[in-house]
């Protein structure tokens, strides 16, 4: 089903099943309808996958393949961060990465305000 709308299979089932259920469903973030939201999936695949970027920690590394937040993710967040987000879920990303650190330490999942992007 992915790959019949464009979008790079992530190695993970759940991953996937987070990427078609973004698709279909959304998760209270961005896209109002199936179409924009495999739009958004597409440019945000192209956009970070494979690219060099810096973490939040510092650590350099490649992002690997994104995964969509699930709606209790981005519910829970906006609960937990009330005073930042209000009432806007516009605001709340809507994927987070597996990105691999060029250290050779453990591959992490962060969000994607997490990172900078270095290869632009």
């Amino acid at each position: 089903m992915l790959t019949e709308w464009g979008i790079a299979v992530p190695p993970t089932e759940q991953s996937a099943k987070s990427l078609v259920s973004f698709v279909f469903r959304g998760n209270y973030t961005i896209g109002e309808n199936e179409f924009a939201r495999r739009a958004i999936v597409r440019e945000a695949q192209s956009h970070w996958i494979g690219k060099r970027v810096r973490a939040y920690s510092r650590d350099t590394g490649t992002v690997m393949y994104l995964r969509a937040k699930w709606r209790d993710e981005v519910l829970e967040q906006k609960e937990t961060h009330k005073e930042v987000y209000h009432t806007d879920m516009r605001v709340v990303r809507p994927f987070r990465v597996r990105f691999k650190p060029d250290n050779g330490g453990r591959s992490t999942e962060v969000s994607l305000g997490d990172l900078e992007l270095l290869d632009e």
